[in-house]
């Protein structure tokens, strides 16, 4: 398979679930790309997505395309985050994203872009809070959000994963009885989950603002958490409960209007975007 545009279908088809969800995706309606799948099949010799209750599944074969596709597109982004404006790219970019995923996603594309575009010092500025850029706190911000201030322009991405994990040791040394919850501060939030979880009337042993801490706090035998996919995948002492996902806020890549169009402000969050992008599979779904 040589088309990129064929590719481009297997990666969408992929992350939209369905027909429906994949044409949302590519901008298509849901016959057309019924169609291309259709003609992909006949040229292929071979089913890439079977029909099942639930939406589409990727078949082995697909999943060899889906394997080449994502290389292709990682390869594409790349490309697309090298290209920057050809004004002078210097000066100073406040970023603001939270601690979490600037450890577990963002570092290394951050490091990298810094010694690609050596003379734009970024600053990073790590918090959970929503640091106002009309205020000059911050020039280019990362959220996790439903929806972002009014005054704010850029990009939304997609929505991260949440599932429920813990140590396996923890749940083969601790009675079922006695099983406990590690959760956030916020009670709203952990009664609106905690229904959904396979322990839903395990106690809440404590509570922990931070959530890199949570996730290390279960790592470390003390308890479950709802914790985020892209944090709890990386740690080998975390086992999920169930295949439950929980669908969170989605990512933000912002500024505000009036600084959208400078050069170096642009440049940082186009390569941030394709960074992100690029791991949507692999790490934060």
């Amino acid at each position: 398979m040589n088309d990129w545009d064929d590719y481009q279908l297997v990666l969408a088809l992929h992350r939209g679930k369905t027909l429906r969800g994949g044409a949302k995706i590519l901008g298509l309606n849901h016959s057309t790309l019924s169609r291309k799948l259709a003609r992909l099949h006949q040229v292929m010799g071979a089913e890439v997505f079977e029909p099942t209750s639930q939406g589409l599944a990727i078949t082995p074969f697909g999943k060899q395309l889906l394997a080449t596709a994502t290389k292709m597109e990682q390869v594409a982004n790349q490309a697309k985050a090298e290209y920057c404006p050809s004004e002078p790219l210097t000066g100073e970019v406040n970023l603001s994203l939270p601690p979490a995923l600037f450890e577990f996603v963002l570092m290394e594309d951050i490091a990298r872009f810094c010694h690609q575009y050596p003379q734009i010092k970024v600053n990073v500025q790590t918090g959970y809070h929503f640091a106002n850029i009309e205020k000059g706190e911050a020039d280019v911000v990362v959220r996790v959000a439903d929806k972002p201030g009014d005054d704010l322009v850029g990009h939304r991405l997609f929505p991260l994963s949440l599932g429920f994990y813990a140590n396996p040791d923890y749940l083969a040394a601790t009675p079922e009885s006695e099983y406990q919850w590690i959760t956030s501060t916020d009670m709203n939030k952990v009664r609106g989950y905690l229904p959904q979880s396979p322990y839903p009337k395990a106690k809440i042993g404590f509570t922990l603002d931070d959530l890199v801490l949570r996730h290390k706090a279960a790592a470390q035998g003390h308890g479950l958490i709802l914790g985020a996919c892209y944090i709890a995948d990386t740690m080998s002492e975390l086992t999920a409960l169930n295949d439950t996902r929980l669908v969170h806020q989605e990512i933000w890549v912002l500024t505000h209007q009036r600084l959208s169009q400078t050069p170096r402000i642009k440049c940082l969050m186009q390569y941030l975007l394709h960074a992100i992008r690029a791991k949507q599979d692999n790490v934060l779904l």
